[in-house]
């Protein structure tokens, strides 16, 4: 099999018009003109439909997530996700600096979602072009399923040559967020690794910011740290820990909360939290950094006057 040289993969593989065509010219070259319209057909059919799935959608957030929540500290440009590339398994790609996967999502238990012939052979072909044009020589072709039975059945199916590059995963349907939160534990583990809180609330506001980010970018490349600066920009206040360097707490705060017995702030994840006999109120530090006027810090004779400045604070921030 004759080798096309690989497209860099510095920062992702911009599927650029340029690259599209060497994905066209190396399939033509290598499995030939019928596999090369098919290709193109593939293609097509995932633009038509685009907006994706619930199914598809919930799945790309999942994983969005598990990568901030499981290298919170790293560099999230290093990771790069993208939907309906040109290829053969074209559901869902997500680039790392030295492995590169591919999903092929199947929200079925019919015979829609078994592993076939046709299967072995697309994802075949994909590992290859991921090797050859992408520079990934690890590379993994997954089939996504919705249901644990089928997916149990599909593992025995992968012929053994295969197994090294691909694969079968179970993921849950459910059409709600916050259903498949409350019902699938992995997937609350990881919103818990991304929110600043662990309510079932901000989980569920949370998934739904990043899901808006996602459906938003149409499914073009963006790295996990611009879907999540995306996600954080409409959050408001903000519900994320990840990308957020601890705030400091301004002087003129941390003289007027300590003023007051039983009175406590602390910083959580970018947000100021201020305490007082089971009351808290939590603000987005950004929104509390400038000194009021004096005539508004006058008004602020007690730990609830307080509190109600800085929830005024929070619904400023949101208009």
């Amino acid at each position: 099999m004759s080798k096309a040289a690989p497209v860099s993969n510095k920062k992702g593989c911009k599927l650029k018009g340029v690259q599209m065509q060497q994905v066209s010219d190396y399939v033509q070259a290598n499995f030939g003109e019928a596999e090369a319209k098919r290709l193109e057909k593939i293609r097509q059919g995932g633009d038509n439909n685009q907006k994706g799935g619930a199914y598809e959608n919930h799945y790309a957030v999942y994983r969005v997530c598990s990568i901030a929540a499981n290298d919170p500290n790293g560099d999230l440009q290093r990771y790069v996700i993208s939907s309906q590339d040109l290829a053969f398994v074209d559901d869902l790609s997500i680039k790392e600096p030295s492995l590169k996967t591919n999903y092929q999502a199947k929200n079925s238990a019919t015979n829609a979602a078994d592993w076939t012939a046709d299967t072995s052979k697309r994802f075949e072909m994909q590992s290859a072009i991921d090797r050859d044009i992408y520079g990934y020589r690890e590379n993994k072709q997954i089939l996504l399923v919705s249901c644990p039975e089928k997916a149990r059945n599909n593992e025995n199916k992968v012929p053994g040559p295969m197994r090294s590059y691909a694969g079968v995963e179970h993921f849950p349907y459910y059409q709600t967020p916050a259903q498949l939160i409350q019902s699938y534990q992995p997937v609350q583990d990881v919103m818990e690794g991304v929110c600043a809180e662990a309510s079932l609330s901000t989980l569920d506001a949370a998934f739904k910011l990043v899901l808006a980010a996602w459906v938003g970018s149409n499914g073009k490349e963006l790295s996990v740290h611009d879907l999540f600066t995306e996600a954080k920009r409409i959050s408001k206040p903000n519900v994320f820990k990840i990308g957020e360097s601890e705030a400091l707490v301004p002087a003129w705060l941390e003289k007027l909360c300590t003023s007051f017995a039983g009175c406590a702030i602390r910083v959580e994840s970018g947000n100021f939290k201020i305490s007082y006999k089971g009351l808290e109120v939590r603000c987005d530090a950004q929104l509390l950094q400038v000194e009021p006027e004096d005539e508004i810090l006058a008004t602020m004779a007690s730990p609830l006057h307080l509190i109600q400045w800085a929830m005024k604070a929070m619904e400023k921030g949101l208009s």
